[in-house]
């Protein structure tokens, strides 16, 4: 399996997002961090009331990984300097399943040369016609297939 992302999302109190960006650029992660975690990488975000963290993992047992990062003692400690600033609690510990986080996965990539189409209840991108240097995504049919998959012809 490649890698994959998951997002965190949490609440910002409101008018903390200044406070919660400041925290944030002066945490002192150690930089082998990533490699403790079992984490292909993390980016943060801050804005609109939301902070946003973005995990990238390879495999497909996030649960293990999540629970390996979260038992860090660096981890913990940017937690409790974080916290005040958040609406929610972070719930930093060890979980059964992430199921219980306020978690998002990727559900939908819709590159700029691509259209998106319903077919029988199923979101499938199509290589714009007019754009000849796209390669052919393997399994997404080519325009020239479309009307075998929509029932236009």
């Amino acid at each position: 399996m490649g890698q994959s992302s998951i997002l965190y999302i949490a609440r910002i109190r409101h008018g903390k997002e200044a406070e919660l960006r400041e925290t944030l650029y002066r945490s002192n992660l150690p930089e082998d961090l990533i490699d403790k975690s079992q984490l292909e990488g993390i980016q943060a975000f801050v804005g609109s009331g939301y902070f946003v963290v973005e995990f990238d993992y390879e495999g497909e047992d996030f649960t293990t990984i999540w629970n390996s990062f979260v038992n860090l003692p660096q981890v913990q400690q940017l937690a409790t300097e974080l916290q005040p600033f958040l609406e929610n609690e972070l719930n930093l510990g060890q979980v059964p399943s992430t199921g219980d986080l306020p978690l998002a996965a990727f559900a939908l990539s819709w590159p700029k040369n691509y259209r998106k189409e319903i077919v029988s209840g199923s979101p499938i991108m199509r290589e714009n016609p007019g754009n000849t240097h796209l390669p052919r995504k393997e399994g997404i049919p080519t325009s020239e297939h479309a009307g075998e998959h929509t029932g236009r012809g």
